[in-house]
């Protein structure tokens, strides 16, 4: 089987790092939610075409990588700050919650300033050890890549994630 995980080294500088890491510290954007310990900042709470601008960035990325044939729209997508301590289970990112029509998942890794945080995908044998500003991502409706995090033992860990679909009414970001 074909690995189709794609890393895209230094997809952002480390100031669009810094600067995004900025906006979820400013006080103007700390609104967030807590999903299993990591802190959410979802879209209402960041400036005015931020998530978009990356989005599309993204999505050209996919196309380079995968020839892909059918548009593809943002349905998701959140800049997550990870404390030491948490992880995320392994999992399929579109299996349950209404995200059975994922097609692409995405992660922009914002710091590499901890220990732990790295992306496991268990069934390919395959580890990626984050650096800061490598966007990584891979088929989001493909059992094989079920994929977890392991435990953050020490630092911060900030990631810009997107989920995106083929199925234009389900885009929460146009």
């Amino acid at each position: 089987m074909e690995n189709l995980i794609k890393i895209v080294p230094n997809f952002l500088t480390a100031q669009e790092c810094e600067d995004a890491v900025n906006l979820h510290k400013n006080s103007a954007y700390t609104k967030f939610i807590k999903i299993s310990g990591v802190h959410i900042t979802k879209k209402s709470d960041m400036p005015e075409g931020f998530y978009e601008s990356y989005s599309n960035k993204v999505i050209a990325e996919y196309d380079k990588a995968y020839s892909l044939n059918a548009p593809l729209y943002p349905q998701t997508s959140w800049l997550a700050h990870w404390t030491t301590g948490t992880n995320s289970p392994i999992h399929l990112d579109s299996e349950g919650g209404g995200y059975e029509t994922l097609k692409y998942s995405s992660i922009i890794y914002l710091t590499d300033s901890f220990e732990g945080g790295q992306l496991v995908f268990p069934e390919l044998n395959y580890t990626y050890t984050p650096q800061k500003g490598d966007l990584v991502f891979f088929p989001a409706n493909d059992p094989s890549y079920r994929h977890l995090v392991t435990e953050i033992t020490s630092g911060e860990r900030y990631t810009l994630s997107f989920w995106h679909t083929e199925d234009s009414s389900k885009s929460n970001l146009i």
